[in-house]
């Protein structure tokens, strides 16, 4: 279906795709990508290349030993991530054109996806294919006036949808697929949703900025709380930073730093007390 970009009008094609990894924090391995366009479908398991947490395997029965990967405790043939991507990759271009990837609470699956790319240096070639993503999850929410009871296995035992194979990626595209079928979910609807690439690339590159620079942050636990360094970090302020500052300007650089105006609030806080914390901290080591 048609939609407008910057006054263009792109005709794009809504594949369903869903992953498994090996764990539930960032830098762990994507095992599984699953694909779904219209009746084609493509299923990928990726080589791993750390252990898979015992609470990912319980959810998805994948288990490794090294770089062999089990389903079941059955052996599976698997490639490499950059060969996984590069298929995905050909199965998005049999569409012919760009590409909405729809997933359930597709956060997840799309930061993974970015930093997959990001890490093998795909971004450019996938950026010219996928216009964007869209998250059912909160559609179904507001669709169904609820905040709990919406996972995809309780979604599709509601709708009477056979959930074999629940949380393997191909088993769960074909599901979303079905459940979007089933509530008469229109291309539209699915449209007021979207979150275009590009934008999704930048903020998931700026995340990874910020994870970087909170781990600088480290000799400041205990001072300030996780959250204060979080907003340190997202302000791209690092420990080094933080020490050049009071070493050329004192205290009140270390004031300035923190309560510098961006977009109408303070860069970091405007309380004396978590200000005076850290310059207590910095006169106490530099000193």
């Amino acid at each position: 279906m048609p939609v407008f970009d910057n006054n263009r009008e792109i005709d794009f094609e809504i594949v369903f795709f869903d992953l498994e990894t090996g764990g539930f924090a960032y830098e762990d391995d994507i095992l599984q990508i699953g694909l779904r366009y219209q009746e084609k479908w493509e299923g990928i398991y990726v080589t791993p290349t750390k252990r898979i947490s015992p609470s990912a395997s319980e959810v998805h029965n994948l288990t490794n030993i090294g770089e062999e990967l089990f389903f079941h405790g059955i052996q599976i043939p698997s490639v490499p991530l950059q060969a996984a991507l590069k298929k995905t990759l050909d199965f998005l271009l049999t569409t012919n054109k760009p590409c909405v990837l729809v997933a359930h609470n597709v956060n997840f699956d799309s930061t993974r996806l970015i930093n997959a790319l990001l890490k093998t240096g795909q971004i450019e070639e996938f950026s010219k294919i996928i216009f964007g993503f869209v998250d059912t999850l909160p559609l179904f929410r507001n669709m169904l006036n609820r905040q709990n009871n919406c996972s995809l296995g309780f979604l599709a035992k509601e709708a009477n949808i056979k959930a074999c194979g629940a949380h393997d990626a191909l088993a769960d595209v074909l599901i979303l697929q079905k459940l979007i079928k089933h509530h008469q979910i229109s291309d539209e609807q699915l449209l007021s949703q979207v979150s275009q690439f590009n934008y999704e690339v930048s903020k998931q590159i700026a995340k990874n900025h910020a994870r970087m620079i909170l781990k600088t942050l480290s000799p400041l636990e205990g001072t300030v709380s996780e959250g204060m360094m979080n907003k340190m970090a997202a302000a791209g302020i690092d420990f080094p930073t933080i020490i050049d500052t009071y070493i050329t300007l004192g205290e009140d650089g270390i004031y300035m730093l923190f309560t510098e105006l961006v977009t109408e609030k303070p860069r970091v806080t405007k309380s004396r007390r978590i200000i005076n914390s850290v310059t207590s901290f910095l006169q106490n080591i530099i000193t």
